[in-house]
């Protein structure tokens, strides 16, 4: 980690989280919708992440189609972090 900036409002709660190789974690919460939010982002683009929206549920965004929605069982802090460290050593 490099550095880290937070910012909060009345209903959401954002931290992005610098890391090396113009890479960031994106994590957002909004506590009135109950959306939680977790995305890799590199090069200003999104290449996976982890979210919980009232729409679809809890989803993953791949590598392979970060575009895409893969439903997934609900998840743990520890374990979207694992994941976070998997897929951000593939990009190396």
């Amino acid at each position: 980690m490099e550095n880290y900036e937070i910012s909060k409002s009345m209903t959401t709660q954002r931290i992005k989280v610098f890391l090396k190789k113009k890479s960031l974690l994106n994590i957002f919460y909004n506590n009135l919708l109950i959306i939680q939010s977790f995305i890799l982002i590199i090069n200003n683009k999104r290449v996976w992440g982890i979210d919980r929206d009232n729409r679809i549920g809890w989803h993953e965004h791949s590598i392979v189609n970060p575009e895409n929605h893969i439903l997934i069982e609900e998840q743990t802090i520890a374990q979207i972090i694992q994941k976070l460290k998997k897929n951000w050593r593939k990009f190396d």
